[in-house]
């Protein structure tokens, strides 16, 4: 099984619409580059508390990455879910000061 088949199996477990998660594999000299693209509403599963799941996600993939001696590395393509945050985190600031 490939770290991308791998990663699939484990999103598409966790997140309420599996046939909406894309990972894209590229391969270069610093090692595997995994970009994982879902439905929005998906992403705070994904992601998880503080990271906490994406976290413990790329912990499996490096370690099996490691075995093979392979760099592997996963992003989240999270430009909608960042944006929402950000402004959310703005309006707590703005009520803070």
């Amino acid at each position: 099984m490939s770290y991308k088949q791998l990663l699939e199996e484990i999103l598409k477990a966790i997140v309420g619409n599996p046939e909406k998660v894309r990972i894209t594999e590229v391969l270069d000299a610093m090692g595997v580059l995994l970009t994982v693209d879902a439905d929005k509403e998906d992403l705070r599963f994904i992601i998880g508390k503080q990271g906490a799941m994406v976290n413990a996600i790329r912990t499996i993939i490096r370690t099996v990455g490691m075995k093979e001696k392979a760099n592997v590395h996963i992003s989240i393509n999270d430009s909608a879910f960042v944006s929402t945050s950000t402004n959310t985190l703005r309006q707590t600031l703005k009520t803070v000061q």
